[in-house]
């Protein structure tokens, strides 16, 4: 009697198993659309693509995008108090590695107008300085949330400022929404045919001293095993459940992070998405051309009550959204 129950139990786990792939099929995590000619990206063991250098992941969406990305938070803020997108004009375009002259662009053009403030979006420690490229500038550092790294610190750094409010030289605390200074236009973005906006990089550093160390010299492109860790929780903690991606490029160069992708995942309060006014509207490109989303919408940010409603990995490219006080 027992071995006739056996061999029944045994018979009817094929049912069994072709029962959950039908309901996995019918019912489980969306995949963010790709082109149909487009190879898969190389995938690591456990099942993730791999967040590599050269090429942006296809990333899918987790079975549970709002309880995953709940977990997060918000525990940054944002770096201006208004959001115009990223520069793009006759002399460059300010993506995240977008190509320049001397190879890469280490960061990204925030457009704004001149005397816009510039904020710390995270309490730590600063100074300010002055050179030929970036003009005036101020570095901050701030201790990383555990969620993507214990232990871990982003240095952040904010060129061709006009209006300084931190002191040069010497370190000084700083917390989440001071004021650090203004939009300007100094060092190599003085040229007429270039548009207001604050150069902005993020790097990964594993201690604190690593991080106040750092000079964001384009000339080093070390990398560290703590930035390594900080990619692998951001994939798994934020672009993975949302289904975030890049359009072009990679979210990093070596220990560098692309600084919309860290910002999306670490602050709800990104401002809207406007277009800028006057001259300023002929050098810019929302978010939505370069990024993808499939859980939040890109242009209004993760914390935009309409950001859940509107998401879609791709607005058509003929979309701009509307001009201040418009």
């Amino acid at each position: 009697m027992r071995r006739t129950i056996r061999r029944l139990a045994l018979a009817s786990l094929p049912a069994v198993v072709l029962a959950c792939a039908s309901s996995a099929a019918s019912g489980g995590a969306p995949v963010v659309p790709t082109a149909p000619a487009e190879t898969p990206a190389p995938r690591t063991p456990r099942g993730r693509p791999e967040l590599g250098v050269g090429g942006a992941p296809r990333l899918l969406a987790a079975p549970d995008p709002a309880a995953a990305l709940a977990k997060l938070g918000s525990p940054w803020g944002y770096v201006l108090p208004v959001d115009h997108g990223i520069r793009a004009d006759t002399l460059g375009k300010g993506l995240f590695r977008a190509p320049r002259s001397h190879g890469e662009h280490n960061g990204l053009d925030l457009l704004a107008p001149v005397g816009t403030a510039v904020v710390a979006p995270c309490a730590g420690q600063a100074h300010s300085g002055k050179t030929a490229g970036f003009g005036q500038w101020v570095h901050v550092v701030c201790a990383l949330p555990a969620t993507l790294g214990e232990g871990l610190y982003a240095s952040l750094f904010y060129a061709h400022l006009g209006a300084i409010g931190i002191g040069v030289g010497r370190l000084a605390p700083v917390q989440a929404g001071q004021r650090l200074g203004t939009v300007g236009k100094t060092g190599n973005a003085a040229a007429p045919q270039i548009a207001a906006h604050v150069h902005f990089e993020l790097i990964v550093q594993p201690s604190e001293a690593a991080a106040l160390a750092e000079t964001h010299s384009g000339r080093d492109q070390s990398n560290n095993p703590g930035a390594d860790r900080f990619f692998a929780l951001l994939g798994e903690r934020c672009l993975d459940p949302s289904g975030f991606h890049p359009r072009a490029g990679a979210i990093r160069r070596e220990r560098r992070a692309d600084p919309f992708v860290a910002l999306s995942c670490l602050t709800l309060a990104k401002p809207p998405l406007t277009r800028p006014a006057g001259a300023l509207a002929e050098a810019f490109v929302p978010w939505s051309d370069a990024y993808g989303a499939s859980a939040f919408d890109v242009n209004l940010g993760r914390g935009h009550p309409l950001a859940a409603t509107l998401a879609q990995p791709a607005l058509p490219k003929a979309w701009r959204p509307p001009a201040l006080g418009g």
